[in-house]
């Protein structure tokens, strides 16, 4: 009975090693009396000397994952440790003695070795390759690796049939596009990143989403158009210097401080004249921010003594931009429906790292949509300032490529103007190169749900 050693080189992003490695095991060829094999996960270690920093936690992470899934039994996976990632005579030496104590206990000309690259370093994959050249005479090596183009394993050796003879691929030596075989839920994602819940504080008004939702799909824009601007001129004063990062208690004094500085807020005749306004702050969810004078007007409460901070944040926050969160959320979450099972989206997503407790540390993504294994993160500003949105743009590009690899998709929803998007577009194009065909930017004009959708959808699977 063949004795299978899978190999999987482990570098700084495990998604790709545990997407490697779920799929050699799936695709192991099974019979009544199941081949055995070994899973050895090998990572660089720490190694301060040579200031190398170890991915031993990304191959505790993947190995877990694996476990808890049912796909390794006890006792046939294991981590293996490099001391010096930059040598290969090291590597060589090293890797050399483990698998030779691992073939030794089989008859060598039934030893087999499966090594896939993906992950790791480049002097890695390399010296695994002399490493089969100098045990070719004890063991049979082939190897694979994710291509990111078109999201499928390619195997490769000097005698196809050995690979065949061991999982159960297409004889074109391609897997399936992984992203139809291995759906990849967000709070997974998260945890094979050493991530927190991946959620962040919720607070939602579905009744004024319907309202918005209603405005930014009219045939006319004029009604969304006046109240992002009444949002920009008027509401943003109440959450003070801060912002959306001002301190519940801090937001509400800052209301009561505002208002004594600028009585007219309380009685803008926005709130009367504007029927598209009037529409969205009129909403039962909105009551604590606004209050009906006896004449039936609209106006902003003239106190907010005992009304909760936290309720009060949660609007402001709500009215400065979470409301268009919501929507593309929801539009999402139609896309979901559309593209089948294999997907999966989340808003809010809180990408602050399990071993710190510092609440500052954190990256935000305001919606992330899983197509398989492949990562869409989206990021979502009503800002109508160039440098704000490329700010932006640089944190997805990033916050996506770290999480889910080369295979990542990014996505960009501004309130720009078509000619500014454009513009922006270079501009980032200039900076990130290659990277920026993983971007789309759109801007006001794309807001309307089936326009947004169809962009979205055309980019996803791109």
């Amino acid at each position: 009975m063949e004795e299978l050693s899978i190999v999987v080189l482990v570098g700084t992003n495990p998604l790709p090693c545990y997407l490697v490695a779920r799929q050699l095991i799936a695709s192991l060829h099974k019979t009544p009396s199941d081949p055995p094999y070994h899973l050895w996960l090998v990572h660089s270690g720490d190694n301060p000397k040579i200031r190398q920093s170890g991915t031993k936690g990304q191959a505790d992470r993947v190995l877990s994952a694996l476990v808890e899934q049912g796909m390794v039994p006890a006792g046939q996976a294991g981590l293996v440790a490099l001391s010096d990632v930059s040598s290969p005579l090291t590597i060589r030496r090293e890797m050399t003695a483990r698998l030779k104590s691992r073939i030794g206990s089989v008859r060598q000309d039934t030893a087999a070795v499966h090594v896939d690259y993906t992950g790791g370093t480049k002097s890695m994959s390399v010296s695994l390759a002399q490493v089969a050249e100098e045990l070719a005479d004890v063991a049979s090596f082939t190897f694979s690796y994710l291509d990111a183009h078109t999201s499928t394993m390619i195997f490769d050796g000097l005698n196809p049939s050995l690979y065949r003879s061991r999982f159960d691929i297409p004889v074109s030596g391609r897997s399936p596009d992984l992203r139809s075989i291995f759906p990849l839920c967000v709070a997974t994602l998260m945890k094979l990143h050493g991530l927190g819940e991946g959620k962040s504080e919720e607070f939602d008004f579905p009744e004024t989403d319907r309202i918005l939702d209603e405005l930014i799909n009219a045939f006319s824009p004029c009604g969304i158009d006046d109240f992002l601007e009444y949002v920009k001129e008027k509401l943003r004063k109440l959450l003070g210097s801060g912002g959306r990062k001002s301190s519940r208690q801090s937001c509400a004094q800052n209301l009561e401080r505002c208002l004594t500085d600028n009585p007219g807020l309380g009685t803008d005749a926005l709130f009367i004249k504007n029927d598209a306004v009037r529409m969205v702050m009129s909403s039962p969810e909105l009551h604590p921010l606004v209050t009906t004078t006896p004449g039936g007007s609209l106006s902003l409460r003239a106190s907010y003594q005992g009304q909760s901070p936290v309720e009060l944040k949660h609007i402001l926050e709500y009215l400065d931009g979470h409301w268009l969160e919501n929507y593309v959320y929801n539009v999402c979450r139609e896309l979901q429906t559309t593209l089948g099972p294999h997907t999966d989206t989340q808003k809010g997503v809180d990408c602050r790292p399990l071993a710190t407790k510092n609440s500052d540390v954190h990256s935000d993504i305001d919606v992330a949509f899983m197509n398989g294994y492949q990562l869409t993160a989206i990021s979502i500003t009503t800002s109508l300032s160039r440098h704000i949105c490329k700010s932006k743009g640089f944190e997805v590009l990033l916050r996506a490529s770290q999480m889910g690899g080369e295979e990542s998709r990014s996505v960009l929803l501004t309130g720009l103007c078509p000619d500014d998007v454009a513009g922006l577009r270079e501009d980032l194009k200039t900076v990130t190169g290659s990277l920026s065909d993983h971007l789309l930017v759109l801007g006001r004009a794309d807001w309307p749900r089936f326009i947004l959708s169809n962009r979205l959808q055309d980019h996803i699977l791109a």
